[in-house]
């Protein structure tokens, strides 16, 4: 009872907090009218927008109601172009003068058009997409039947668009650049957060955006290539409180779940908590990654020889744990003052707490031998990490920007770990943080004649701790133990800070349009390890490199459909040690060329060589310990040590709106020249792996994606196929070992186009084999995994839905089958705003099953097989605002 009444009151507060938020906004002039045709029919969903007099860039857009009406705010009085857009009709463009905080144009007559607007390309209307200029417009609720529950249900029933496992949005195979609600970038990068958790019902429709211009950037004659999805929200959700609350409930499991939006007229605000034992997670990896390693401009940059330890357990795991809790809270704001003024900020926390139980197999090989190693892990794991974020704008004008932008990041965990073999038990304590900073203030402005200047200075600051305690019941790693007690406690410290400061300069000369740029940087990496009995785990690594970048881009076209483009950059080393110096040159040039057969269809061609440094912790003297028999080290990686690497791509990409088809590929091939690898030696009891460079690495990777939708058969077909191939030398006790990894994924689907009936569904099939090659053996995995999905709309108030799959694990000496079907029933109470669900997830896996996984390393193979989150039962109650 206690839980409910903080609960509640935390909810109030919630509220409280939103209603206080949505009040401070300031009061704003708007333009209102009705749409209407010559016969005096109202026209709805016409594309509304108010320009400026003097350089016809929108300052506000929006959509006309189901009875003609539009709304739209702008912020200063003064003369504007209003445009309207509507299908049938003839463009309609005035001029309007506002003087007063209300401008009523009361109605406004479109003329008819008896054919087609020269920038709409339309198949008809009944297809539910509407295709005007670069925006291709869906009318959701022909491809929807009332069991969607979230953005991203919605997506994956729209043609050409799709949620990938990560969370993602796909357009015809490629990750969109921007997410945009009501024309404002809100949730930035994390897609998850927003497709999971805005309602179906607040979703009014969604249009997909070719080369999108942020606001932080300025407009140029070029397109920018960038792509973006836009999702409108309905009227009665905006300037208010809006969401859910969930509470579920099952054996030993719950979900506590709560979403709150507040869309006002010049700040957006979303407050998402979950709270859960079931397992899920609200991030995923790849948003992990976006937050923690920011994108770096400078040429030269910085290459380390990770570990999987490096990353986060609980989000590279996946579901391949015994059990998961999982508490996550996130903060999205976006202010937008006036039309001078953006500012987006975010902060994410989560905890999670999780317990896995693993086998592992290795096969280690010597020059003269092989041996087994059979190991038991039990491992917890309590992790927090938290990231906040602010990136302001201001612009003065359309020829001047400057924009600030600020993360801080933070991961802590605490690791336990129990292990036992055929020879020994131990086990390891380990406590990380890993904290992150960077900031960075640019300064954008346009001269005349094309002319622009931008500025740029940086800073980036990364402290990694890590405290490993080993203790066991017998000796390891070939050590001599003081005192009969064999333990190992070690702290390693990775501090790097960099500041830069670049700037680009755009001129034209005889309408050849090039770009000067300069960057100068400088870099201190510094390593540290410590281990009290033992002086061979002691080490102090020192870095500083300074960094000068010059370079020329120049852009023209070889045909009137084809475009060059060539950068040219020249860049100084300054490397040091504290007791070495070196002086070093790269030349890296760079060229795109693309050809643009229409704007739908083009292909394009890239090559560029890149390089990049070396850290401190791949340059240690001494070794370091990782786990009870393995311990990492370097050959022969030196502080002045280049990695030269040389990439050509081509793209292809065609879709054809009326044919309802749509082809994506690429080819990429990446040549690495020096590269760090490992140079390992095994014995019965320890595992050294040493940090080496290879003579070079040849990395293959292709990509095919492909959809059609039929014309008079109401299913589309989508699938895709990769490839990815990877040679490098690896050694084994100072002799080279070649290993091959090769990589072969596709999926074929079909999908229900059903419009308006209650049952949509799809169904396909997903394959992947990895094979892994070298001079002791040969190691290979497939996964075969058919999947069928399906949604009905049962009555008004209820649905179905359910996922069902199959997963074949076969390996080169085990197999398992998986069978996974997640049911649920939901059920709304009329006249209310609560709803009922019942649902099973995973309910073929109620006990542990196990998962099969396989690795290849320098001198052993691993085969893991990892116990995965159990099935359950749950039965919910939902309330929404």
């Amino acid at each position: 009872m206690k839980i409910l009444k903080t609960r509640k009151n935390i909810e109030k507060q919630f509220i409280c907090f939103f209603l206080f938020l949505s009040s401070g906004i300031y009061s704003q002039n708007m333009v209102t009218g009705k749409i209407v045709s010559q016969t005096n029919k109202t026209v709805s969903n016409a594309s509304v927008q108010i320009k400026l007099s003097k350089d016809e860039q929108t300052i506000a857009f929006g959509q006309s109601n189901n009875i003609g009406v539009f709304n739209l705010n702008i912020n200063k009085k003064g003369n504007y172009h209003l445009r309207i857009t509507a299908l049938g009709f003839k463009t309609s463009i005035k001029e309007i003068n506002i003087t007063s905080s209300l401008l009523d144009l009361k109605n406004i007559i479109l003329e008819e058009s008896s054919i087609e607007l020269k920038e709409i390309l339309i198949e008809k209307e009944s297809s539910g997409m509407t295709e005007v200029g670069d925006t291709l417009h869906y009318r959701i609720e022909k491809f929807m039947n009332g069991t969607e529950e979230n953005l991203k249900d919605i997506l994956n029933k729209l043609p050409g668009l799709n949620v990938d496992n990560q969370g993602k949005i796909k357009v015809h195979g490629k990750t969109v650049d921007r997410l945009l609600i009501d024309g404002q970038e809100f949730f930035t990068d994390q897609h998850k957060i927003a497709t999971d958790n805005i309602n179906a019902e607040m979703v009014k429709n969604i249009a997909i955006i070719k080369n999108y211009t942020d606001f932080k950037k300025i407009k140029k004659n070029e397109e920018s290539g960038l792509t973006a999805i836009n999702v409108s929200i309905k009227e009665q959700y905006k300037n208010r409180v809006t969401g859910n609350l969930l509470a579920g409930v099952g054996e030993n499991k719950f979900n506590l779940h709560a979403t709150l939006f507040n869309f006002g007229k010049k700040i957006f605000i979303s407050l998402i908590s979950d709270s859960n034992t079931t397992g899920e997670l609200s991030i995923t990896v790849n948003d992990y990654q976006t937050f923690v390693n920011k994108k770096n401009d400078l040429n030269a940059g910085e290459v380390t020889f990770s570990r999987n330890e490096d990353l986060p357990r609980f989000l590279t795991l996946g579901n391949n744990v015994k059990n998961r809790d999982s508490y996550f809270t996130g903060l999205n704001l976006k202010y937008f003052s006036s039309q001078k003024v953006q500012v987006n900020a975010f902060s994410l926390f989560n905890t999670s707490t999780q317990i896995e139980e693993q086998l592992i197999k290795e096969e280690f090989y010597t020059s003269t031998s092989s041996f087994l190693n059979r190991e038991t892990r039990k491992d917890s794991e309590k992790s927090f990490f938290n990231t906040t974020a602010i990136d302001a704008t201001y612009k003065s004008n359309e020829k001047s920007i400057v924009n600030y932008s600020s993360s801080v990041s933070s991961f802590k965990k605490n690791n336990l770990l129990f292990l036992s073999n055929t020879n020994s038990s131990n086990e390891s304590e380990n406590h990380a943080v890993d904290f992150n900073f960077s900031h960075s203030l640019e300064y954008t402005t346009s001269l005349k004649n094309n002319k622009n200047i931008k500025i740029r200075a940086a800073q980036d600051i990364s402290n990694k701790l890590n405290d490993l305690q080993i203790t066991a019941n017998q000796p390891f790693l070939n050590l001599n133990f003081p005192s009969g007690t064999y333990q190992i406690n070690q702290n390693t410290q990775s501090i790097k800070k960099t500041i830069s400061l670049n700037a680009s300069y755009d001129f034209n000369i005889h309408k050849l349009p090039l770009t000067l740029l300069t960057e100068l940087t400088q870099k201190k990496d510094q390593f540290d390890s410590f281990e009290t009995n033992f002086s061979s785990f002691n080490n102090s690594e020192y870095i500083q490199n300074r960094i000068h970048t010059i370079g020329l881009v120049s852009q023209f076209n070889l045909t009137s459909k084809t475009k060059f483009t060539t950068s040219l950059a020249h860049t100084s080393l300054k490397l040091q040690t504290r007791y070495n110096e070196t002086n070093k040159s790269l030349f890296t040039p760079s060229f795109t060329m693309k050809t643009n057969f229409s704007k739908q269809h083009y292909i394009k061609f890239n090559y560029a060589l890149n390089t990049k440094l070396v850290a401190s912790e791949n340059t240690i003297q001494n070794q370091i310990s990782t786990d009870y028999r393995t311990q990492y080290g370097n050959d022969d990686v030196r502080y002045n040590t280049i990695n030269k690497s040389s990439q050509a791509t081509a793209e292809y990409y065609y879709n054809n709106f009326k044919r309802k088809f749509n082809i994506l590929s690429r080819v990429s091939s990446l040549r690495s020249k020096n590269p760090i690898t490992t140079n390992s030696f095994a014995s019965q009891n320890s595992n050294l792996i040493l940090y080496k460079i290879t003579p070079y690495e040849n990395y293959f990777d292709s990509f095919v994606f492909s959809e059609k939708q039929f014309t008079n058969f109401p299913f589309s077909v989508k699938g895709s196929i990769s490839y990815s191939a990877n040679v490098k030398h690896i050694f084994y006790e100072n002799l080279k070992n070649s290993l091959h990894s090769e990589t072969a994924t596709g999926f074929i689907a079909l999908v229900s186009r059903l419009k308006n009936k209650n049952i949509q569904f799809e169904t396909g099939i997903q394959y992947s084999k990895e094979i892994y090659t070298d001079n002791f053996s040969k190691n290979l995995l497939t996964v075969l995994s058919p999947n069928f999905n399906t949604s009905i709309q049962l009555t008004q108030q209820l649905s179905f839905s359910s996922s069902f799959s199959v997963e074949n694990f076969k390996s080169t000496t085990a197999q398992n089958t998986i069978y996974n079907f997640s049911p649920k029933i939901r059920y709304k109470i009329p006249k209310s705003k609560i709803e009922l669900s019942a649902f099973g997830s995973n309910i073929f896996n109620i006990k542990n099953n196990e998962e099969i996984k396989i690795l290849r390393f320098a001198n052993y193979n691993q085969e893991k097989t990892s116990q995965t989150l159990a099935g359950y039962y749950m039965v919910s109650a939902k309330i929404k605002l």
